[in-house]
């Protein structure tokens, strides 16, 4: 049975294009195009969909992804340009992504990445590998609701408690403003608390470690 593909791109024209090679593998079938997250969500109830490419780049956040994964967790998440730093891989493989698609890769790239998520393989350099075993290691404590903050997280939260705002905690972290974005948003559905203020409460309270960064 051929692979079920959704494009989520906000440029139509390279949403096609993607559609256009993967559609000529003759193992992939692409089910739909869509331009946000609404759109990809309908695609996925309207009919089986295994595998959904996020193009990074200016389609959406990873916390959105996060929800999407939430809600349909029989989908593999392939993400499209995706910035080789420490800090977007960790981000994007916690909000859910089963593989990802660097900005130099190519179609055959792509492909290869997609097949591999159906078979729970992700590939990736030595490097970040690396990464991705250094985060689990330095996760600090669980929190209360029994989720973990990661060390990126833990370091916002700091920030936060200091009453940096997201522009000063991209420029001392730095890393972009999204991102810290996705780490905030993150950290407040974590802790389950509704404002920035109620996290920073949480640190003074010592409901959870802060050792490990």
């Amino acid at each position: 049975m051929a692979v079920r593909v959704a494009i989520l791109s906000v440029v139509r024209l390279y949403a096609e294009g993607l559609a256009e090679y993967l559609n000529s593998r003759g193992d992939v079938s692409i089910t739909g195009i869509a331009s946000n997250f609404a759109e990809i969500s309908k695609l996925v109830e309207a009919g089986p969909v295994d595998v959904i490419l996020c193009d990074t780049s200016d389609t959406g956040t990873a916390a959105e992804v996060r929800q999407l994964a939430a809600c349909f967790n029989n989908v593999r998440f392939v993400a499209i340009a995706l910035a080789e730093t420490e800090t977007e891989i960790i981000t994007w493989t916690e909000a859910g992504i089963s593989a990802y698609v660097p900005r130099h890769a190519s179609l055959a790239q792509l492909y290869t990445a997609i097949i591999g998520a159906m078979r729970d393989e992700m590939c990736c350099s030595p490097k970040i590998t690396g990464w991705l075993l250094r985060e689990l290691r330095q996760r600090p404590e669980k929190v209360q609701t029994g989720e973990r903050l990661t060390s990126r997280e833990v370091q916002t939260l700091r920030l936060i408690s200091r009453g940096f705002s997201n522009k000063e905690i991209a420029r001392e972290l730095g890393i972009s403003i999204s991102t810290v974005k996705n780490h905030v948003h993150s950290v407040l559905e974590k802790l389950r608390v509704q404002s920035r203020s109620q996290a920073a409460a949480r640190i003074s309270g010592r409901d959870f470690r802060l050792e490990a960064s």
